[in-house]
């Protein structure tokens, strides 16, 4: 894990530090003015809200390159996935003043960022095993670039499943591929099928329809997953019936503008809803770190 994080994490510091500053972390024009090169400091970060923590091994990591240690708390250390109050110490550092004050946004902001996504998450988890404990909130590539991996794993985090991580570890079979495709759409969804399965018979097959046509169409095809999308509660609740009785194998998922206000709706039809709501509008949690010499 670290050594795939360090070259991202230094690529994001650039930003902030422009591309010589990580030396004596000079690029910090205020620190690197107001503050001794050999000053040492103290800092905790807290909570301002109630949140699942997520994004401990990209900051702790961070830390580390800075020459940051962290300290022991009084109580144990907050894990991956802990339920904080707000205000709750996350973590108490110390080290040199120059390179916590240049890592303190970077770090901030990726655990404010996936500890909503987290946190957002496991709301709507809870939500979706209220109506059944056994459908699965999955997150989709509607994800902020570079940031996919860690935000994918924000949603396992707070209770969720990552889908496909890419374009490569799986099939679907989406609306565009079909419209780009000769012959009629029932034809080409059992086209399409049919080369998904002679090219890699061992990738997981999902093929999205938005009419009930299509969507008869591709579970009498052969899909695996079949995702059902932006269709109305009311629609999609019939229609998942009738496959279910046709087609007691093929496993079924609702997206396309599923929120926290509706997922409710969908969840006890399916066995899977995927939000790109998750990654996309899930608000971040405040974080805060103060500091002082020591």
């Amino acid at each position: 894990m670290t050594s795939q994080l360090e070259p991202a994490l230094k690529e994001w510091l650039r930003e902030d530090l422009g591309d010589q500053g990580l030396e004596r972390w000079l690029g910090d024009v205020t620190s690197a003015t107001l503050l001794s090169e050999d000053l040492r400091c103290q800092g905790h970060i807290t909570t301002g809200e109630e949140c699942l923590i997520a994004g401990l091994p990209p900051v702790q990591t961070l830390f580390g390159m800075a020459g940051i240690e962290i300290l022991p708390l009084e109580s144990e250390p907050v894990k991956e996935g802990e339920l904080m109050p707000a205000g709750g110490t996350v973590m108490n550092v110390t080290g040199p003043a120059r390179g916590l004050l240049a890592v303190e946004r970077l770090a901030l902001n990726l655990m404010a960022r996936l500890s909503g996504i987290a946190t957002a998450t496991a709301r709507v988890v809870a939500l979706v095993r209220e109506v059944d404990p056994d459908t699965e909130v999955a997150a989709t590539r509607k994800t902020t670039p570079g940031l996919r991996g860690l935000e994918k794993e924000a949603v396992v985090t707070g209770g969720g499943v990552p889908h496909r991580d890419g374009l490569f570890d799986a099939f679907l079979v989406k609306d565009n591929h079909l419209a780009l495709m000769e012959g009629e759409r029932e034809h080409q969804v059992i086209r399409a099928v049919e080369l998904c399965r002679k090219t890699h018979p061992h990738l997981l097959l999902e093929v999205e329809a938005d009419t009930p046509e299509q969507a008869r169409a591709a579970a009498k095809a052969g899909a695996d997953w079949l995702l059902l999308d932006n269709f109305s509660p009311e629609g999609l609740a019939g229609l998942a019936r009738e496959l279910k009785a046709s087609h007691p194998h093929l496993k079924l998922e609702a997206s396309g503008g599923i929120t926290p206000n509706n997922v409710d709706l969908y969840a006890e039809h399916v066995h899977r809803v995927s939000l790109g709501w998750l990654t996309q509008s899930a608000p971040a949690v405040p974080m805060s770190l103060h500091a002082r010499p020591c």
